[in-house]
């Protein structure tokens, strides 16, 4: 059975961010910024075990879960200058949460308390470090249309990405 709590509303999501950029030159820049979002009233769907003699268990969707994301994003920008043109990124965060999954198992005929589930996302990348590189191979003219048609216009790229891994959720049951 699935059960919806007769004064559910729209979950809220609220969005900020800031950012300062600095330029290096005419053909860098690096870029600071902090980013942050917060969910309210979000959906949270507890599973209530054996509440009747007539149901094994109920579905029950209420608005009980929160979540909360803040991150430092740094960036930096080298566009196109005798060949080489490069962009780089870290983003260090953080993702807290009440309901990553939308469920949860609960003790017969009761509600738990969701703020006991609050911790990391299921989906919280703690460290992400990415990477982008171009060189372009110069041209040269004195080698005739023929071979600077084959030759030329010739590049080699690079990309690089690596983030810490997601939190591993332990579940046991006594069985």
């Amino acid at each position: 059975v699935n059960a919806f709590d007769r004064n559910l509303k729209l979950p809220r999501t609220y969005q900020w961010n800031l950012s300062i950029e600095q330029s290096l030159g005419s053909n860098q820049t690096v870029t600071a910024s902090y980013v942050g979002a917060a969910g309210r009233e979000l959906l949270r769907q507890e599973q209530l075990e054996f509440p009747h003699p007539d149901f094994t268990f109920i579905n029950f969707t209420r608005n009980a879960a929160t979540s909360d994301y803040h991150a430092m994003q740094l960036q930096y920008d080298r566009r196109l200058s005798r060949g080489l043109q490069a962009l780089v990124s870290y983003t260090w965060s953080k993702s807290i949460d009440t309901a990553s999954s939308d469920s949860g198992l609960n003790a017969p005929g009761e509600f738990g308390d969701p703020n006991n589930d609050r911790g990391p996302s299921d989906f919280d990348v703690r460290h992400a470090f990415n990477a982008g590189i171009t060189y372009d191979f110069p041209t040269y003219k004195r080698l005739g249309s023929v071979a600077n048609a084959i030759l030329g216009h010739w590049s080699v790229d690079t990309i690089v990405t690596m983030r810490s891994a997601t939190p591993v959720d332990i579940v046991g049951g006594l069985g």
